[in-house]
């Protein structure tokens, strides 16, 4: 069993072609092809929590389950299943990168658990932090791991605070000007094993927040859709919002087909 969750991509051309990317292409490891394929990435791949939400399925961080979800079915993950695939995808490619454990917000006088899996990357010796598998704003591209050096990411910025001697703050500035503490990550890398349990608690537990509402989403060239607080649909396009309530699966199911890319025959072979 350990075999498959330690399992690599041996042929990544497949997932670059999910991607939108040219699978004949050489790939060259290096910071302006990292930030191309992540972006790609976000903008093909849904953040979605079907599986605990809706399905009832579990959710499996093998290598083969993965890619026949995201190759096989066209469709998405959460935190530990996105960048735990991508980050061997990365190595697939030629890139030194390992999967870390991340909290998501931060309040000095309230410590938020480790609920969330990123990747750094190792290029040149320097560091750069990797998200396609977060369900809120992420930068659109690898953020380097510098202390208060602000990074432009598609009209948002990102730079890191460090926190501790393992911890950074990463601190985002959005197209409005407002500042929020995204995430605070680790530099510790971590084993496939590590999350096992996080992944276990996150998508089964009676009291995980993924078993009860909808968390869907993706990045597009104009903004972002998502569907939020449980039947919300949220198109954003050019800086314009458009909110439609889902009234019902047939209208659930259009949207996912519509919007993120979720065929709608999924509904009769999980429900």
């Amino acid at each position: 069993m350990l075999e498959e969750l330690f399992a690599k991509i041996e042929d990544p051309k497949p997932y670059l072609e999910r991607i939108g990317i040219d699978p004949k292409r050489i790939i060259k490891p290096d910071k302006e092809t990292l930030d191309e394929l992540i972006y790609a990435h976000q903008c093909s791949v849904p953040f979605e929590n079907l599986n605990s939400w809706k399905f009832k399925q579990p959710v499996s961080l093998y290598t083969d389950a993965l890619l026949e979800k995201i190759l096989g079915e066209g469709r998405g993950g959460y935190c530990f299943e996105l960048n735990g695939i991508f980050n061997k995808l990365l190595q697939s490619l030629g890139y030194v990168s390992f999967c870390v454990y991340v909290r998501v917000g931060y309040n000095p006088t309230d410590p938020r658990p480790v609920s969330h899996r990123g990747i750094f990357v190792n290029i040149d010796e320097e560091f750069y932090y990797v998200d396609v598998g977060f369900g809120g704003p992420m930068p659109a591209g690898a953020v380097h791991l510098v202390e208060n050096e602000r990074q432009e990411f598609k009209g948002e910025y990102f730079w890191f605070e460090k926190l501790n001697q393992v911890e950074w703050i990463l601190w985002r500035e959005n197209n409005e000007g407002k500042f929020e503490a995204n995430l605070v990550v680790s530099t510790i890398a971590r084993d496939e094993l590590d999350f096992l349990s996080l992944n276990l608690v996150m998508s089964t537990g009676k009291d995980s927040l993924f078993t009860k509402v909808p968390y869907i989403s993706i990045r597009t060239k104009e903004g972002h859709n998502s569907i939020k607080e449980g039947n919300k649909l949220i198109i954003e396009k050019n800086s314009v919002i458009e909110e439609k309530i889902l009234e019902n699966d047939d209208e659930l199911f259009d949207a996912l087909e519509k919007y993120f890319g979720i065929k709608k025959i999924l509904r009769k072979k999980y429900l």
